[in-house]
């Protein structure tokens, strides 16, 4: 069981956890009333919608037997969302009620809303590790050449051009909506040159290619044997696309 609380210390949701689902067990409104009991009752609060995402989107619907149930309606920042039906916890269809001119606002390929555990939890942790670890390591440039103004600009100006295509020519089911995250391994020889280049996430394949390409021409980078990540965020919203992208310098992952 995970147990998840208000700030104020009252309860909110409790999860029953397995490798086959996630069962929403009760909820509590922020007034302290219990909508959920034993699986059943009224769910209206934050979903995480999204390979990880930030608490943006409050879905409202039943919950039977710790599923969702019948019809489902959902808002970001007090905007209708989306809405999504359920046939005995089973998802059967979604639309988008805000979409953009020429998205389809229709899909059936899975659930947006029927996502319990909270979307930021993940990486509220790990903003906490990674401020207040002592041993996090940032990497020094002493008597390096490498031009970071140069090499960030190359390398954003090659990101979005991969975005912008991809939306162009249809291929936004390369993308969640939501947040999409990858992260990208490399170390770097004593001449300089990138090596090791590696995706560790499941997601992004569109961009590894011209990431390395950045970093394959990148000169004089700072030598470490240390790995070094790139983190970047796609950001995708039936209305709106946006991205921003993360290097940190450390031992630690940050995703």
């Amino acid at each position: 069981m995970w147990k998840f609380f208000y700030e104020n210390g009252l309860p909110e949701r409790t999860l029953q956890i397995s490798s086959d689902d996630t069962l929403l067990i009760s909820f509590y409104n922020k007034n302290g009333i219990q909508k959920v009991i034993d699986g059943n009752g009224e769910f209206n609060g934050y979903v995480g919608n999204s390979v990880i995402t930030q608490n943006s989107t409050i879905a409202k619907g039943d919950i039977f037997n710790g599923k969702p149930n019948g019809k489902w309606s959902s808002t970001q920042a007090d905007n209708s969302y989306s809405q999504e039906e359920f046939v005995d916890g089973e998802f059967v269809k979604g639309v988008f009620l805000n979409t953009r001119k020429g998205w389809d606002p229709n899909y059936t390929n899975r659930s947006i809303l029927n996502a319990f555990f909270p979307g930021n939890y993940y990486l509220e942790l790990e903003k906490f590790k990674f401020q207040r670890c002592k041993d996090s390591i940032h990497l020094q440039q002493p008597n390096s050449d490498f031009d970071s103004f140069k090499f960030f600009s190359l390398m954003k100006a090659r990101i979005a051009d991969v975005i912008k295509t991809d939306f162009r020519e249809n291929r936004s089911g390369n993308y969640s909506i939501g947040e999409n995250y990858m992260t990208v391994q490399f170390t770097v020889d004593e001449k300089g040159n990138a090596k090791d280049i590696l995706m560790t996430t499941t997601w992004g394949d569109q961009f590894l290619r011209e990431i390395t390409r950045s970093l394959k021409s990148a000169e004089e980078l700072p030598p470490t044997n240390t790995p070094l990540y790139i983190h970047m965020k796609v950001d995708i919203a039936p209305n709106r696309s946006s991205y921003e992208y993360h290097i940190k310098i450390t031992e630690e992952k940050f995703y």
